[in-house]
C-alpha cells in the first residue's frame, strides 16, 4: 500500500523580552532541573497512539547554514545531544544543505532540515516564518499505510537568523531546544517553567525541564521500537 501523509504540524515560539536577568544555572555545576512532570502535549493518530519516530532507528539530518551566525553548526550539536540524551534517539549529521523548509513542501534532503534563513518576503526566506519577534518553527510529516503504524518521516527547525542574533545567549539556546521538541513530535507545553512553552523569554529554561523530559520519553527509545 502507498505509505499516507496524515499531518504535517507547525509550531513557532516567539521572543518576548521581559527586561529581567533569568538565572539560568545554579551557582556550581549543571541547572537544577524545574517544572512540572505533566506538563507536557503529544500528538496522536486517530486510533489514539502516540506519533512519534522510530527512536531505534539513527535519525539522518542536514543543517542550511548559509546565513547562519558562527558557532551555529556546535549550537545545533549541543541541542541534538540535550535531545539526543532525553529520548534515547541518535541523531547523525550528513553534512549541509541549500534547503530552506517551505509551507506545503516536504522534499527535504534528509530526515530532518534545520535551517537558519529569513522570515518570508527576504533572501533565503521561508513561509513558515513571519517576521514580528518570531525566532522560530519547527514540525514534522508523518506517513503509514494504515492508523497502527503511522509515524514521523520527515522533521524541521527554521531559524529566523535576524532574530536569532539578537536574541540572548540563553534565548537561543531555548529556541533550538523547543523546535527541535516539535521536530520529535512535542507539543506546546501550558507552564513557562517548561522550555516548550510557546513563547521564550528571558526567564525561559535553557534545558528540558521536568514536563518536557516526560513527553520527550513518550516519544523516545523507552515507549520502544516502531
Amino acid at each position: 500500500m502507498t505509505s499516507r501523509l496524515i499531518s504535517a504540524l507547525p509550531r513557532r515560539v516567539v521572543v518576548v523580552a521581559l527586561g529581567l536577568v533569568a538565572t539560568l544555572a545554579a551557582a556550581c555545576g549543571a541547572p537544577v532541573v524545574s517544572g512540572v512532570s505533566s506538563d507536557f502535549a503529544l500528538n496522536r493518530a486517530d486510533d489514539g497512539h502516540v506519533v512519534r519516530w522510530n527512536p531505534c532507528a539513527a535519525i539522518h539530518w542536514r543543517l542550511d547554514s548559509r546565513i547562519a551566525p558562527a558557532g551555529a553548526l556546535n549550537q545545533v550539536n549541543a541541542a541534538l545531544g540535550s535531545l539526543s540524551s532525553a529520548t534515547g534517539m541518535t541523531f547523525v549529521y550528513d553534512g549541509t544543505t541549500a534547503y530552506t523548509p517551505q509551507v506545503g513542501t516536504w522534499n527535504l534532503p534528509d530526515s530532518v532540515v534545520v535551517s537558519f534563513g529569513r522570515h518570508s518576503g527576504l533572501p533565503m526566506g521561508s513561509n513558515w516564518l513571519t517576521g514580528a519577534g518570531q525566532i522560530g518553527e519547527g514540525g514534522w510529516s508523518a506517513s503509514g499505510t494504515s492508523q497502527a503504524n503511522v509515524k514521523i518521516v520527515k522533521g524541521y527547525v527554521v531559524i529566523d537568523t535576524d532574530v536569532y542574533n539578537r536574541s540572548t545567549s540563553g534565548q537561543r539556546t531555548a529556541a533550538l531546544l523547543h523546535e527541535l521538541g516539535h521536530a520529535v513530535g512535542l507539543n506546546h507545553a501550558a507552564l513557562q517553567s517548561e522550555v516548550m512553552y510557546p513563547s521564550i523569554m528571558t526567564t525561559s529554561p535553557t534545558y528540558y525541564a521536568q514536563g518536557d523530559l516526560s513527553g520527550l520519553r513518550a516519544v523516545g527509545r523507552g515507549a520502544g521500537c516502531l
